[in-house]
């Protein structure tokens, strides 16, 4: 076997079949600063509700952070929707210890998918550092939307009325999941991963990628190649050269996809690429048009 065989074999398989893990990119820290401010859960996460500039969430994003991967379903590229992010953050190469952070996007949470992803990124964070234990802090009320995860982390501690938030206090629990846990406990978790997974609505944020594939799609249609990079920045018709028939296309595209109807208000104003994949997120998280 040469070398570039070798050192083939000896990346990491991060994807099983139901989510892959990517490293994050910018586009996705703007996506994640979108969802912060509306999604109330997701407040939740690291600000717990408090506003923040783009500026001040990108200059966090990568703070104090070991490894950081963002969660999709594992598809075929066109079909890939946004899970959730899996971050490993203040390592203490002392005590050989990191801290776990877990996010569930919409459409995901209590769907098993992301425990699946922390089955894959556990293992990742097991296999390239030599850590003796892996510490997960949360709020009380955000540990229900982990399901399974109970049964990897060892609660070793419980600080009373610990946190303000939405009216009222909550506890933190610290847990951590040791090494040998992890080699009696992984199979297991994989297992109850996967039983959990069909509970998913499937409706989770559509990934900018996906969504630069359909303008390309739209434009190839009409017999034209989009050459350049799309960026979220990048304005349909005066950039991409889409015209009015593209642009009925894919509000078509999206109302296909998202199971909604679009009304003459959702469409005012819709100029970038940006303004168009923030309609597909909205329109991706209304109730389904009855058929």
């Amino acid at each position: 076997m040469n070398t570039r065989a070798r050192l083939k074999d000896m990346e990491p398989v991060l994807a099983n079949g139901l989510v892959r893990l990517r490293v994050p990119a910018q586009r996705d820290v703007d996506l994640l600063w979108r969802l912060i401010h509306e999604d109330g859960y997701i407040q939740r996460w690291r600000y717990r509700g408090r506003t923040i500039s783009p500026e001040e969430f990108r200059n966090d994003f990568w703070r104090a952070i070991m490894a950081q991967f963002v969660v999709e379903t594992d598809t075929e590229p066109k079909r890939r929707r946004l899970v959730g992010l899996v971050s490993a953050y203040d390592p203490n190469l002392r005590n050989q210890s990191v801290y776990l952070s877990l996010l569930a996007f919409p459409g995901y949470r209590k769907s098993g998918m992301i425990l699946s992803a922390a089955e894959l990124f556990i293992q990742h964070l097991f296999d390239n550092w030599q850590l003796r234990r892996i510490y997960f802090e949360t709020l009380e009320f955000n540990f229900e939307q982990f399901e399974g995860l109970d049964s990897l982390v060892e609660i070793e501690g419980r600080l009373k009325d610990f946190e303000y938030f939405n009216g009222q206090w909550w506890d933190l629990l610290v847990g951590t999941i040791t090494h040998e846990r992890w080699a009696n406990m992984r199979a297991q978790i994989r297992k109850r991963a996967v039983q959990v997974v069909p509970e998913c609505d499937g409706d989770g944020p559509v990934s900018f990628d996906h969504f630069v594939g359909i303008i390309r799609g739209v434009s190839r249609e009409a017999g034209r190649e989009i050459e350049d990079t799309i960026t979220f920045d990048a304005r349909l018709v005066d950039d991409l050269g889409l015209d009015s028939l593209d642009l009925l296309v894919l509000l078509d595209t999206i109302e296909q996809e998202s199971g909604t109807r679009l009304g003459n208000e959702d469409l005012h104003g819709l100029a970038t690429v940006r303004d168009w994949h923030n309609l597909f997120l909205t329109a991706s998280r209304r109730p389904q048009a009855s058929k």
